[in-house]
């Protein structure tokens, strides 16, 4: 954009100086007519994605204006210089935009004689060089972008290989916790069982103190085995996944099982901090509770979030969306643990309406050296 008015402001003052010190013909209309078409491409230029065709246009509107209205001197030269240089708006072809630019302005000198053929030389490689130069920088300059644009589509690409690769140890350890889970449930469970039956059957058939020994043994077997299916049923519940990335693999299944338009933004490093477990979890949780009261009262299926870190010492992270009167009412308890979370970070969860608008925002601290 700045290139853009830079060469915009070039072209306006070789311009007014051409009008100040030459005869121009402001009298005939098909100069205005010219001149506003040349003027006209230049202006639509960021409108253009392949530019060569309108600069290139531009460039012989000029020679047609030049060569047929203009006077004999040598001051319309001038416009040679802006003329070439709009090959910097060019990131197509270039060279063709530079070349095109030094021929508008050199045939008309040719066809006229306006200088000599000395002259002729002399500006002829003037020209030459300056288009030359012109297009080498441009030739570097499209290297050095097209490079740029491979390292971060490189670095993209990066990331979606480790979010690949974290989701699938995900599931790999979600896998081996199961088959812990089975393993210990078959086997130490079913042995529990067993010895908690003869336990009882041993309690049945003595008397005295072995009796009592025996109901310790059933009563210690028979926490055991409790204690064992807890564990059980813990290993079988479902781990809540960890990093950003899954905050980010939930938005996509929601948007694409449920229909939901996710608007969100991360700012100020908030994609890159390392927050722990609790706070991922947090976080993770946040959305969730957003993403499900939206889909449960919302009017709309729009929902916008936006995460940062203020101040390079909180995250915050805000969710707001279009509701129904029906939320309105009493708090949920999904409302209130997340409240209650937050807090146990030494942070906030607060929520408001504002007309039939519910916004969501989480607050919680964290430390500088958890921003990479």
């Amino acid at each position: 954009m700045r290139l853009f008015f830079m060469q915009g402001s070039l072209l306006l003052v070789v311009s007014a100086v051409i009008a100040v010190s030459t005869e121009v013909p402001f009298d005939q209309p098909l100069f205005f007519v010219g001149g506003s078409v040349f003027y006209g491409l230049y202006a639509s230029l960021m409108l253009w994605r392949q530019r060569t065709i309108p600069l290139v246009a531009a460039q012989l509107v000029w020679a047609v204006l030049y060569g047929t209205m203009m006077s004999d001197g040598a001051l319309p030269l001038l416009m040679g210089l802006p003329l070439i240089t709009s090959a910097l708006l060019d990131m197509q072809r270039p060279g063709v935009t530079a070349a095109a630019g030094a021929a508008v302005v050199l045939v008309p000198v040719y066809v006229h004689g306006t200088l000599a053929w000395e002259w002729q030389l002399v500006l002829t490689s003037m020209y030459a060089a300056f288009a030359g130069a012109v297009w080498l920088y441009m030739r570097e300059r499209i290297s050095t972008n097209a490079a740029a644009e491979q390292v971060v589509e490189t670095e993209w690409e990066n990331r979606r290989l480790r979010r690949s690769i974290d989701i699938q140890e995900q599931e790999v350890r979600e896998e081996e916790r199961l088959r812990i889970a089975r393993d210990i449930h078959d086997s130490v469970g079913h042995q529990l069982t067993a010895l908690l039956m003869q336990a009882g059957v041993l309690r049945r058939s003595v008397e005295g103190e072995a009796q009592q020994h025996a109901e310790m043994i059933e009563q210690t077997a028979g926490e055991a085995l409790e204690q064992t299916r807890d564990a059980v049923r813990q290993m079988r519940q479902k781990e809540i996944p960890a990093g950003v990335h899954a905050v980010i693999h939930l938005l996509r299944k929601l948007e694409r099982e449920s229909q939901m338009v996710i608007q969100w933004k991360a700012e100020d490093g908030f994609l890159s901090a390392a927050f722990t477990n609790d706070q991922h979890t947090a976080i993770y949780r946040f959305v969730q509770e957003g993403m499900t009261n939206a889909m449960k009262y919302g009017r709309t299926r729009e929902v916008m979030l936006h995460v940062q870190i203020r101040g390079g010492r909180q995250a915050v992270l805000k969710m707001e969306n279009r509701t129904s009167q029906e939320m309105m009412g009493p708090v949920g308890s999904g409302l209130t643990g997340l409240q209650e979370r937050f807090d146990a970070l030494g942070g906030a969860c607060t929520w408001e309406h504002h007309g039939d608008r519910f916004t969501m925002e989480g607050v919680f601290p964290l430390e500088r050296s958890e921003i990479n």
